[in-house]
């Protein structure tokens, strides 16, 4: 479950690399779009370069409900919405949807 959640937040970034708007953003504006680290952002965008917009918009759409309600339990849970770590801290699935409901989400 740790790896759809996981894959959920890279569904979101490849997303957002994606967006014309945020392509046209220097490379400082498209880091924190993503809220990447600098030392691996590189890793992000060669990873969304392998979608088109369109392949990335459809996979979007399969985990737009988990990514949502997981920053649902974020909002809830964590004190400094802010900081990456203790944003990544938070690896469960959302309380009371499980893999199945993520599956029947699509």
């Amino acid at each position: 479950m740790v790896a759809v959640v996981f894959l959920s937040k890279l569904a979101d970034k490849v997303r957002k690399l994606k967006d014309p708007e945020v392509s046209k953003l220097s490379i400082e504006e498209r880091i924190g779009a993503i809220s990447a680290h600098r030392l691996n952002f590189h890793l992000y965008e060669d990873f969304a370069d392998r979608f088109s917009a369109e392949d990335a918009e459809s996979i979007w759409k399969r985990f737009s409900t988990l990514y949502a309600k997981i920053e649902a339990e974020i909002a809830r849970s964590v004190p400094d919405r802010a900081s990456r770590v203790m944003r990544y801290q938070l690896t469960d699935m959302p309380v009371n949807f499980e893999v199945e409901d993520f599956i029947r989400s699509w």
